[in-house]
């Protein structure tokens, strides 16, 4: 949310790598639909475009379920943003089901690197997921108003963060300075960015993300 606010007011063109890592990316994105396609003639994957609550959207649906296709380096665990975003997409495209779909680029031996995980929620759940989605908007919202990204939370790709992984959203961040002043400001952690070539990518813990309780 703060990135996208920096944005914002401070639009700051790519980097090399940014595009490279967007062209990937798409590549990635476009191969692993075409994936599905061809496996399942009869059931395309479609865009669908629309507005929830005064959020624009724009929404691959398979089957009539919003599907989103992620890619990581980890060969083990959901990040817990993917889940939020696809179940925004199912509150916006008033879906029962949402399919995640991942591609693990560096995957053990035997380990399946294009895991597939079915999200689905109850009422309860609908509701609480709704109210989330209402009070990041509003909490944003009043960012723009006033053009602070103080108030807005960082996101550092927390879960491969806090087990040791490097915080990639940070590292490739062109407003990174800026969002350590705040955090330090906030007495909060800063963040310096990691020198990938002497990097051991094996995390010190484990904080995965089990299918079983994704919709708790």
């Amino acid at each position: 949310m703060r990135q996208s606010l920096f944005r914002r007011l401070r639009p700051i063109p790519p980097n090399n790598r940014q595009i490279g890592f967007f062209f990937d990316g798409a590549r990635r994105h476009e191969a692993l639909q075409e994936l599905y396609t061809n496996n399942d003639p009869v059931h395309a994957i479609a865009e669908k475009k629309g507005n929830f609550e005064g959020v624009n959207y724009s929404i691959d649906i398979y089957q009539g379920f919003p599907i989103e296709f992620k890619t990581t380096n980890a060969n083990k665990g959901i990040s817990s943003h993917w889940l939020r975003q696809n179940i925004y997409y199912m509150l916006a495209s008033e879906a029962k089901n949402g399919i995640l779909q991942i591609q693990r680029k560096r995957p053990k031996k035997n380990d399946n690197n294009f895991p597939a995980y079915l999200l689905e929620l109850d009422e309860n759940q609908r509701q609480y997921w709704l109210n989330d989605f209402r009070e990041r908007k509003d909490l944003f919202l009043k960012a723009v108003e006033t053009s602070d990204p103080s108030i807005l939370p960082v996101y550092r790709g927390e879960d491969e963060w806090k087990s040791g992984m490097p915080a990639w959203t940070c590292d490739d961040c062109t407003y990174l300075n800026e969002c350590n002043e705040i955090e330090s400001k906030a007495g909060r952690p800063t963040y310096s960015p990691t020198i990938r070539r002497s990097y051991s990518r094996k995390p010190k813990t484990e904080e995965s993300l089990s299918a079983s309780n994704i919709q708790k």
